[in-house]
C-alpha cells in the first residue's frame, strides 16, 4: 500500500494505493459479518469465497494512471480515498465463518485468503482436524 497525494478533477488529495484485492480488504478488514446457509453444518468453521464485486457496498469508480500504472477507484463504506491496481480488483478472496447457531454463521477475525486450499487449511485447523 502506497499512501500518496495526487491531483484528482483539479484537486490534490490524499489516497491510498493498493496493489490488489487482498491487500485492501486486509488493510481496512471485513464489512462482512453475517452469513445464513439455511441449514445446519457439522463444522464450527467453513470456508466462503467473497464476491465483493457482487456488494452492494462495495463501489467502483473512474480509472486514474500513476506513475505508468492505471489504477480504479474502490470503495467499501470508509471514508478514505482508495484505489487498486487495475489487474488486480478481480482478484478471488476466501473467508472464515464461524458457527453462532443453527445455519448462521459470523465472519471469524476479517481473515482473508488468496486461495481456497490455504483458507481451508486454516479453517481445519480451526476445527481441531489434522489438514495433512
Amino acid at each position: 500500500m502506497i499512501n500518496t497525494r495526487i491531483e484528482i478533477d483539479g484537486e490534490i488529495k490524499d489516497v491510498l494505493l493498493f496493489d490488489d484485492l487482498f491487500e485492501y480488504v486486509t488493510y481496512f478488514g471485513s464489512d462482512i459479518s453475517h452469513y445464513t446457509i439455511g441449514r445446519d453444518l457439522e463444522e464450527k468453521f467453513i470456508v466462503e469465497e467473497e464476491y465483493l464485486l457482487d456488494d452492494v457496498d462495495f463501489k467502483i469508480g473512474d480509472i486514474i494512471e500513476v506513475n505508468g500504472k492505471e489504477y480504479v477507484n474502490v470503495n467499501w463504506g470508509e471514508e478514505q480515498t482508495s484505489f487498486i491496481n487495475d489487474s488486480g480488483y478481480c482478484q478471488d478472496l476466501y473467508s472464515i465463518y464461524q458457527k453462532v447457531g443453527n445455519g448462521e454463521y459470523h465472519n471469524f477475525q476479517s481473515m482473508f485468503f488468496t486461495t481456497e486450499e490455504d483458507a481451508q487449511k486454516k479453517a481445519d485447523e480451526l476445527n481441531g482436524e489434522d489438514s495433512e
